[in-house]
């Protein structure tokens, strides 16, 4: 069968596949103590959503970037057993899966942290192709990680959905000429994209493929 015969599905991570937003700023907060440093606002940090996070600390000003991203990351180990999938995840995913439709991920995850949670929580096997922060040398909101799959998969961006929950999400799709969907079980951001296709529970994919 040809790659272009079906829709692929890209996903975002956070926001989108897994309920992470109360330990990712749990975490932070609890690194930024570590180095003596006043909270983020976390209205803040909502806004860099998407963004790497390392990114997110030098944009912001954030002293010793590196060393307070390294103890984030380190939180957010101790607390993944708190993370686990929106509702309606898995049954999305196992349809897709069992339609033959190829899914993806498009993440600013590192590596190690996104395929920690993914293999954790059994999603691993649901995705033919995972595109983390190293893997390009521009992240979102800029179009490269898509461009990225789209090359991998010999594919032309009319046969790709990306479904994500932050405003550099749909930058990226956008830029890399993709259809967005707004995954509005998990967005903080809706208000500044209602001009955006919203689904309001991840069964309402299906009807876009």
């Amino acid at each position: 069968m040809h790659a272009e015969s079906k829709k692929h599905v890209l996903f975002d991570i956070d926001g989108t596949l897994l309920d992470s937003e109360t330990v990712v700023l749990e975490s932070l907060l609890a690194a930024t103590n570590k180095h003596g440093l006043p909270p983020i606002d976390p209205s803040c940090t909502r806004r860099y959503f998407g963004v790497p996070g390392v990114i997110f600390l030098r944009t912001i000003g954030i002293p010793d970037p590196d060393g307070v991203f390294l103890d984030w990351r380190l939180e957010l180990n101790r607390r993944s057993g708190k993370i686990k999938p929106y509702d309606g995840i898995v049954e999305l995913l196992g349809n897709l899966k069992a339609c033959g439709v190829p899914a993806g991920v498009v993440t600013s995850r590192t590596l190690d942290v996104a395929s920690a949670d993914l293999n954790s929580l059994n999603l691993m096997p649901f995705f033919d192709e995972l595109i983390t922060a190293e893997d390009t040398q521009a992240n979102k909101p800029l179009p490269d990680p898509i461009l990225l799959y789209l090359r991998k998969k010999q594919l032309s961006p009319k046969h790709c959905i990306y479904i994500g929950d932050t405003i550099s999400d749909c930058q990226c799709a956008h830029a890399a000429g993709v259809q967005f969907l707004l995954a509005g079980w998990g967005t903080s951001q809706q208000s500044e994209m209602s001009q955006e296709t919203i689904v309001s529970r991840p069964a309402d994919v299906l009807k876009y493929l």
